[in-house]
């Protein structure tokens, strides 16, 4: 009886062992998964955080030119019908006003969005991120309104040259 006991013992003690052993393995591979994924996540997070930038800053130059094209046409349209000084002119010239305003804004965020001045944690990259992506969102929508306006814009100038006398 005492042998059988004694062999119950160590078999539940290199089970036990085992257990720990395996234990132990499964900690130390889940820290190193761990400290894997958190490195590729930042790879991830600055990868993002420098495409973004990149996107954003073409966006910015063309956004500025897309204004002046919207408000040039504009200006054209209502210099055409007539209506140079009138309402609907003033309400424009305050609505360009205005975006320039939001483009100007825009800028200055991602322009402190630029400045680092050290590296990163992953909270910190994801943050920026959220942000750039939410200036590239708004300069989204600015395109849009600018380039609807041009062509409702080209609409008008359609009309205008089928209403002019024929010769």
């Amino acid at each position: 009886m005492s042998s059988e006991i004694s062999n119950y013992l160590t078999a539940n003690n290199i089970a036990s062992a085992v257990a720990i052993l395996t234990g132990i393995v499964g900690s130390i591979t889940g820290i190193v998964s761990l400290i894997k994924v958190n490195k590729l996540k930042s790879l991830d997070l600055r990868m993002e955080h420098g495409r973004l930038q990149n996107i954003i800053q073409v966006r910015l130059d063309d956004i500025n030119k897309l204004c002046e094209k919207a408000d040039s046409s504009r200006k054209a349209i209502y210099s055409a019908r007539g209506l140079t000084n009138s309402g609907s002119s003033e309400k424009w010239k305050a609505e360009i006003l205005e975006n320039k305003s939001k483009i100007g804004k825009l800028s200055e965020q991602f322009s402190k969005q630029k400045t680092v001045t050290s590296p990163l944690s992953i909270q910190n990259l994801e943050v920026r991120v959220i942000e750039l992506h939410n200036i590239e969102q708004q300069i989204k929508f600015l395109t849009e309104a600018f380039k609807a306006s041009i062509a409702e814009d080209d609409v008008d100038r359609e009309r205008i040259f089928q209403m002019r006398p024929q010769r």
